[in-house]
């Protein structure tokens, strides 16, 4: 339970979110590892991925159904005019990205901002969903 002298929807649902999705942590020790490659992330600060925007929640990150990509399902959760937020792919060079329909199939291919960024307009309430497509900034192990 929680009390506020105003409300603001957007901290609300965002504070929602947050609750009902808690930070997952999983320990890997060295026994757990077969070889010491090296890691995209160190650790300390990283992300695969940032939006730009505070009131859009990637709210699915998930290979997409056909092998094609990966799906991103992102919604607007503060009910703002429709506007333009940036994504950024830290450890995916990106090839191509194209927003579907919510079961996946292809509408419009959206331009690249460069291998690690692109834009994409959603609007108040959207759940908007992202084919994104590309290959590991990292080599992968062999």
């Amino acid at each position: 339970m929680t009390s506020a002298a105003s409300t603001d929807s957007a901290a609300l649902s965002r504070m929602g979110w947050q609750e009902f999705t808690p930070l997952e942590e999983n320990e890997i020790t060295s026994q757990d590892k077969a070889l010491d490659l090296p890691q995209p992330l160190d650790g300390k600060l990283g992300s695969f991925l940032s939006i730009s925007d505070p009131d859009v929640l990637l709210e699915t990150s998930k290979p997409a159904e056909e092998g094609n990509g990966t799906i991103l399902r992102l919604l607007e959760f503060a009910g703002k005019s429709a506007r333009t937020i940036t994504i950024i792919t830290p450890l995916l060079d990106l090839e191509k990205v194209t927003q579907t329909d919510a079961v996946e199939r292809n509408q419009k291919a959206l331009p690249l901002q460069s291998s690690k960024e692109f834009e994409v307009e959603i609007h108040p309430h959207e759940i908007l969903t992202v084919r994104i497509e590309g290959k590991p900034s990292q080599p992968t192990p062999e």
